[in-house]
């Protein structure tokens, strides 16, 4: 173990084995927070003796090794957490729930679903000419989603106007 606090051959400043230190300096006052701590620890080590230091990283390799240790056996171990969550069963929200409740509180007006059949037209429309072709293309591009959007809309409507005049919808889930 002599080997960890040997001196080293201290090679004269100006040779070509000092490394540079332009690249590795730190901007402003870091350097002088850095350096001040260091020091302070330099100037504690040295009083230390050989065996002193051994003893001392002992301790720390016994400390950081044990902590270690029960880190990872803590990790294996199952531990049963009690009042943390509260395991229920996921019930969905009523506006959201098709079944329970009224049908589309908000549904599609007749006139909104004129003006996107309009605008489905169009869009429509587009596509059949060369310089409509290029509009369509771009409006595809930058709006990857629309044509989805209106059959969507478009299926909205219809499933709204096909549906039951019950407002409490059919009953899914009969509780007898």
């Amino acid at each position: 173990m002599s080997f960890l606090f040997s001196k080293k051959n201290q090679v004269p400043v100006g040779t070509k084995h000092t490394p540079s230190t332009k690249g590795r300096q730190l901007p402003g006052n870091q350097q002088q927070i850095q350096k001040k701590p260091g020091a302070g620890v330099n100037k504690s080590a040295k009083t230390f003796s050989k065996r002193k230091k051994l003893l001392l990283l002992a301790i720390m390799i016994l400390a950081l090794g044990g902590y270690n240790i029960w880190l990872i056996i803590h990790s294996f171990k199952v531990v049963p957490t009690v009042g943390n969550f509260n395991i229920q069963q996921i019930s969905i929200p009523l506006g959201n729930n098709p079944f329970k409740g009224k049908w589309f509180d908000a549904g599609i007006d007749q006139d909104s679903h004129r003006r996107i059949m309009q605008f489905k037209a169009y869009m429509d429309s587009l596509s059949l000419t060369r310089a409509g072709r290029a509009e369509y293309d771009h409006i595809m591009a930058t709006r990857p989603g629309l044509i989805d959007s209106v059959r969507l809309y478009e299926s909205t409507y219809q499933l709204q106007n096909s549906r039951p005049t019950d407002p409490q919808g059919p009953n899914m889930n009969p509780k007898n």
